[in-house]
């Protein structure tokens, strides 16, 4: 397509890789407020149904990973983010002209394997190019944008809303995608060259991904990460009728939404601060040990108490709750990743995909359950992350050495 040859500045390609990244949570986020317009649209009856467009789009990201990761690793980063981003666009332009639903879950999920590959590919193209304190710089740059993309889409989504279609809001999405990938064609040289790719084998992918299921570590880091996770998803899928329906605020959910995800990044700033103190099996543990805590409290509270639509509760739970989920976030994987240094590209494909599939089936169900009340979405925060800290607890008790 292009071929740069001198590569960008670091303000540049921190910019880019953060633009790269910032599409996976753009293209759900931004249509969190749309989900009410397409449902109608789309002739769902159950308004539950709609939140599948955004388990599907996770399905297809968590299978996509485990291609795309060690593919780039033989055929070059470049080319896989190419062929995962026009996949990525043709899935927007089904779902904006889609006019049934089972039409709109082709579109997500072939969005969803899409964006898979700059999801995987990323931080593979940082660590070509930069290591230790650089790598890190680039690495919490890209953090601070992609945590503020959350916040911000939903609004975006609604300021859409305002002046035209739901499907307008997958035309942006396109747009910003096609931008992108076209910036990355014209500015970034490929960074893996190719006397330095692997040949693409099957049978390396298998061996690898064997290592990880049977590495107790691993084990440890995918059900944990997929069950803290598991949590988030159910939330997000029913976000919007959370504060639809259950508090009457639809309006303002982009404000509270955005508060929210907020919490996430500041645990993001906190964790980067303490880590190195503390330990991540440590700071996991507590954290997974502080939103159980949290969820009981306010579960015992919603069953006995007449606050079952006091936002203002909810928002005294969320707050600290997502942020809890925000230290579990950045530890957890990197825990997973340790014993695999040797397998790096394959570890975190397979670490990345099976954890996002078990957490995208088990938070599309949780979602499935809301009928108006968020006892469903608070016990499921309880359940899953009593049992992500059993997992830390039991699996993971040995000392700290993964610092």
């Amino acid at each position: 397509m292009f071929t740069p040859t001198r590569q960008p500045g670091l303000v540049e390609f921190t910019l880019l890789i953060a633009a790269i990244t910032s599409i996976l949570a753009l293209g759900i986020d931004a249509i969190l407020p749309a989900m009410p317009a397409m449902s109608a649209e789309l002739g769902l009856s159950d308004p539950n149904t709609i939140q599948l467009t955004v388990t599907y789009y996770l399905l297809g990201m968590g299978f996509g990973m485990l291609f795309f990761g060690p593919a780039s690793d033989s055929f070059g980063r470049k080319p896989m983010i190419y062929a995962g981003m026009m996949l990525f666009l043709a899935g927007s332009i089904i779902c904006s002209f889609s006019t049934d639903y089972n039409t709109m879950i082709i579109g997500r999920l072939i969005q969803g394997v899409g964006v898979s590959a700059p999801r995987a590919i990323t931080m593979s193209l940082v660590r070509d190019l930069y290591a230790g304190r650089e790598m890190a710089r680039v690495m919490s740059i890209v953090s601070a944008v992609f945590i503020l993309v959350p916040a911000i889409a939903p609004t975006l989504g609604v300021a859409i809303l305002s002046i035209g279609s739901w499907r307008l809001i997958f035309v942006l999405i396109l747009v910003f995608g096609f931008a992108v990938l076209i910036w990355l064609a014209v500015r970034q040289p490929e960074t893996l060259p190719r006397g330095k790719r692997n040949k693409f084998n099957v049978a390396n992918i298998v061996k690898g991904a064997v290592e990880v299921v049977t590495t107790r570590d691993c084990v440890a880091a995918i059900f944990a990460a997929g069950l803290s996770s598991a949590a988030l998803f159910g939330y997000l899928g029913a976000s919007q009728q959370i504060f639809a329906d259950a508090f009457n605020l639809g309006d303002y959910f982009h404000y509270f939404f955005g508060a929210i995800a907020l919490s996430i990044g500041a645990a993001s700033v906190v964790n980067s601060r303490v880590v190195v103190r503390y330990g991540m099996r440590f700071l996991s543990r507590m954290a997974a040990a502080a939103s159980t805590t949290f969820g009981m409290i306010y579960l015992i509270a919603l069953l006995t108490l007449p606050i079952g639509n006091n936002v203002v509760i909810f928002m005294i739970w969320a707050l600290p709750t997502f942020f809890c989920l925000g230290i579990m976030f950045g530890n957890i994987f990197s825990i997973g990743m340790v014993p695999l240094g040797h397998i790096a590209g394959i570890g975190s494909a397979v670490l990345g995909s099976t954890s996002t599939l078990l957490s995208a089936g088990i938070g599309g169900l949780i979602g499935q359950t809301f009928q108006g009340s968020v006892v469903p979405i608070v016990l499921g925060f309880v359940v899953l992350h009593a049992a992500t800290y059993l997992i830390i607890r039991i699996m993971l008790a040995a000392p700290e050495t993964d610092m």
